[in-house]
């Protein structure tokens, strides 16, 4: 039931440019590429948060995407994200967008390997596990400001690592 839900969680945040260091940049520049599609998600209770988190993304847009025998490279300026804790839907976190680059690779017909840099929210259910000493296996909820590596497969994902700052969303998204 929530294999569905986790793949579009999956990629729509794994495309997300994040930086709180970058607000002046990103808003001082026009917007340029095609725009994407904004979106809202509900993640139900215990899926990464102890509380159902709402997830709304913003002003994506496409720069450039090109692709070499299995591996697809994707730059774009990300959604800016806002979590809100549907518990007391007045605390929330918003983080802006900036560019990020996203290198995916198909590992076998089942499993990809995703390296994103330029930040990433990393959203891993109950099943997911985490190799990264920054963000803890499911379920959590973390930006990583920086580059990710990990694994979408058939079954559960592996953050396999994360470097650069990294933030707490469910943490965040309650104070």
């Amino acid at each position: 039931m929530y294999r569905t839900t986790r793949r579009i969680a999956a990629t729509l945040t794994t495309a997300v440019g994040l930086s709180v260091a970058c607000t002046a940049t990103a808003s001082a520049a026009p917007p340029s590429g095609t725009p994407l599609h904004p979106f809202t998600f509900v993640l139900p209770a215990g899926l990464v948060c102890g509380f159902d988190l709402k997830v709304i993304g913003t002003g994506s847009r496409l720069i450039s995407t090109s692709t070499v025998g299995a591996t697809t490279r994707t730059v774009l300026t990300g959604n800016k994200l806002t979590f809100i804790d549907m518990d007391d839907p007045s605390s929330k976190v918003t983080f802006p967008s900036t560019t990020v680059t996203v290198v995916s690779t198909a590992v076998d017909e089942n499993t990809t390997r995703t390296t994103t840099t330029g930040g990433s929210a990393i959203l891993l259910f109950p099943e997911d596990v985490s190799e990264s000493p920054s963000q803890p296996s499911g379920p959590s909820a973390f930006l990583h400001l920086g580059q990710t590596v990990f694994l979408d497969g058939e079954t559960f994902d592996t953050l396999e690592s994360a470097q650069g700052p990294s933030f707490d969303i469910c943490s965040l998204a309650s104070d």
